[in-house]
């Protein structure tokens, strides 16, 4: 069904130690997952990926991701179409 999660390539963002981002790229297609491994919450500035309203999986709710301030929860972690 997602043919990205297998094919896509695969790049790794440069972040803070506690918070794990990539990107995946196949066929015209790009999706961020983000995760944040601290029990604090956590604030990102990540200008380079606007903002996405189309989110594929979050363990908080999430309507939508605006990555030039990006206030990750504790533990959380989701992915977005770019």
């Amino acid at each position: 069904e997602n043919p990205i999660i297998v094919w896509g390539d695969y790049e790794l963002v440069d972040t803070p130690a506690h918070v794990f981002m990539y990107l995946r790229r196949y066929q015209n297609q790009t999706w961020a997952v983000v995760a944040n491994f601290s029990q604090e919450k956590t604030v990102l500035t990540l200008q380079n990926f606007g903002q996405s309203h189309d989110v594929i999986i979050s363990n908080y709710h999430r309507a939508s991701v605006d990555f030039a301030n990006l206030a990750l929860n504790p533990y959380e972690a989701f992915a977005v179409k770019l």
